[in-house]
């Protein structure tokens, strides 16, 4: 019995000293190892936190820094990895490991230059330190992805030297719960161009990038925002939602750094003068006169005015910001904000970092809102390389509308495939039928334009494009007479959906085309030919005067693309093709040289083939108006 008590007593001890010993910053610096090695490493940051409380400096507060360093690492939160890595160097300039663990959290940062300089100072405090396993791969990816340029801006998870503001933006992604996966923010020329590239190969279907939902500045944020809430309660009607967007950047920015969005607020362009609603006069009169965009930037001055004024009116506390203030905020919003389905409803959002990506056709990437992650997601579609430009398609635009919106044109691909221009036309007063077609125009109305007998369409040189058959389904109907006529008053047809009448009518409705395209260019002083001397020339007075150049010229270029489609329809239509051989070959190698006019091409070969369709106006031989192909 008493020697089973002094066992006891034994144990009872042996425990109390093993639980004391527990807490104590060496037994907290072995937990934290051994949760590392099992790569449990929030335990283990735990450990060497707490172990740092009770460390007193010395030998130990260097080993818990650098080890909780070497967690963080691992968990690729650099920015702090890099905090307790420069902690060890203050207290231990001479201590080798320190400019190790500083080197790690540098090259995780994609620094470098400088994580390369912090294993060179570590190799000559202590020359047994083998550094070629960390500094020959980060000279390869400076080689490979070219960045020995001096001024070169980079990040990932961390950003160059230079910029710290940069740095900040992309802690502030991490410390909200994005998560940047081989990807890195390339920023030059003094931060005025970005653009997203790949760091290392990238597999199709990887995911490059998360930005959860709290960090998204969206339409519905913006309106249970105060100033959101006060246009709310005016009753005012917003002209477009990015109105409330805007207000709420502007507030936003008077925070200043208290702004939880001050982060990403501060890698924004502080001016947009590459845009053209901030061009100067000038500008606008000398370089785009004639231009759809001149009367595009006056009509869009006009309508942020007049929505600025008129909430003014409504919401005094609006006052607060310039006109100026508020037309820079709404074309930021512009330039940024992308539509969304989230939760099987649409909305719009400004996405920060992948708000960088510039734009490219086809797009490398597919994005949008993944309801079960809650948030947006960027996956690659395609494998991309070490360094390659992650290119996101802003949708199928030319370069005016480029411009307006984004303030940029494309030069590559020259010329841009989905430049656009205006082609306008109407029904003539003298038309005998005209009351009857004005009643039928409004009647078949699919929307508000649909119906008008005066129409403009923006088109672009592709006869599969949908404004194309839109705009000839309205020239075959206006320009029907006679008989061709007839068959719309005893057949169901679509407004916008008619195909190839009649010989006849398509003559007419190619030369319309032709009409209001020669209208459209006499709108311009210089001809084409002066705009390409300009563009092969590239010497310009500034950015704004070559993007001016570009836009004109791109919209007479498609101009010029219509002459020559009328022109070739209206030879084709005017051959006899009675004794050809092989016809449809023949009119399809015609049209070979138009790029974009294939489609035409097969719509007109039965008109002027088949002995059934091939008819001047008078003849009684049925003919299809809803031709898909065109129509």
């Amino acid at each position: 019995w008493l020697m089973a008590k002094k066992r006891g007593a034994r144990r009872k001890a042996k425990k109390e000293s093993t639980s004391k010993g527990k807490g104590t910053p060496e037994a907290l610096k072995e937990q934290g190892v051994v949760a590392f090695k099992r790569n449990d490493l929030k335990e283990a940051v735990t450990c060497f936190s707490k172990a740092l409380e009770g460390a007193e400096g010395g030998d130990l507060q260097l080993a818990l820094l650098s080890n909780r360093s070497a967690v963080y690492a691992k968990m690729r939160k650099f920015f702090l990895a890099l905090e307790d890595a420069d902690k060890c160097i203050k207290i231990n300039p001479k201590w080798p490991k320190g400019h190790v663990r500083r080197g790690i959290a540098l090259a995780g940062s994609l620094k470098y230059s400088l994580a390369i300089k912090a294993f060179d100072q570590a190799s000559k405090l202590d020359p047994s330190i083998d550094v070629k396993v960390h500094v020959e791969p980060l000279r390869y990816l400076i080689k490979e992805l070219n960045l020995d340029v001096s001024g070169r801006i980079m990040g990932g998870a961390g950003i160059h030297e230079s910029t710290d503001k940069f740095g900040e933006f992309l802690q502030w992604l991490d410390k909200n719960g994005a998560k940047l996966s081989r990807v890195y923010l390339d920023v030059q020329e003094e931060d005025t161009q970005r653009c997203l590239r790949c760091l290392g190969p990238v597999e199709d279907q990887f995911q490059l990038a998360y930005i959860p939902q709290n960090i998204l500045i969206t339409v519905d944020l913006a309106k249970s925002s105060p100033i959101g809430r006060k246009i709310t309660e005016s009753g005012y009607k917003v002209h477009s939602s990015h109105t409330y967007v805007a207000l709420f950047l502007l507030e936003e920015i008077a925070k200043k750094e208290s702004s939880f969005f001050h982060p990403f607020l501060s890698v924004l362009p502080k001016d947009l003068t590459n845009m053209p609603l901030f061009f100067t006069k000038y500008h606008l009169d000398t370089y785009l006169e004639g231009c759809t965009l001149y009367e595009s930037v006056r009509y869009r001055t006009l309508a942020i005015t007049d929505e600025y004024s008129r909430l003014c009116r409504a919401v005094p506390f609006v006052r607060k910001y310039s006109r100026a203030q508020f037309t820079y905020a709404r074309s930021l919003v512009v330039s940024r904000i992308q539509g969304l389905r989230q939760n099987n409803k649409k909305t719009s959002a400004i996405v920060p970092f992948v708000d960088m990506a510039n734009h490219g056709r086809p797009s490398k990437v597919r994005w949008g809102y993944d309801d079960s992650k809650k948030g947006v997601v960027m996956i690659a579609n395609q494998r991309m390389s070490t360094g390659e430009e992650i290119l996101l398609s802003y949708g199928r635009k030319g370069n005016s509308r480029l411009l307006l919106n984004y303030g940029f044109t494309l030069d590559q691909p020259y010329p841009n495939p989905e430049n656009q221009a205006v082609l306008s036309f109407t029904l003539s007063s003298d038309d005998s039928e005209y009351a009857a077609k004005t009643e039928t125009l409004t009647k078949k109305a699919r929307n508000n334009q649909s119906g008008w007998i005066d129409r403009e369409f923006m088109v672009m040189p592709n006869t599969n494009d949908m404004a194309f058959r839109r705009m000839m389904s309205f020239l075959r109907y206006i320009s029907a007479e006679g008989k061709d006529y007839e068959l719309f008053t005893i057949r169901d047809f679509d407004i916008e959906a008619i195909g190839p009448v009649s010989v006849a009518n398509e003559k007419t409705v190619l030369n319309e085309i032709k009409a209001s395209s020669a209208r459209a260019l006499k709108r311009f002083k210089q001809p084409l030919s002066h705009d390409h001397r300009l563009i092969k020339r590239n010497r310009w007075a500034d950015r704004a005067h070559r993007d001016c150049i570009i836009v004109r010229a791109s919209e007479k270029e498609v101009l010029h693309w219509y002459l020559s489609f009328a022109e070739k329809g209206l030879k084709v239509l005017s051959t006899d093709w009675a004794t050809a051989k092989k016809p449809a070959i023949t009119i399809r190698k015609e049209y070979e040289s138009m790029t974009g006019s294939a489609a035409y091409a097969r719509s007109i070969t039965p008109l002027v083939t088949d002995p059934h369709t091939n008819r001047e106006e008078g003849e009684d031989d049925p003919i299809s108006i809803a031709d898909e192909d065109v129509g």
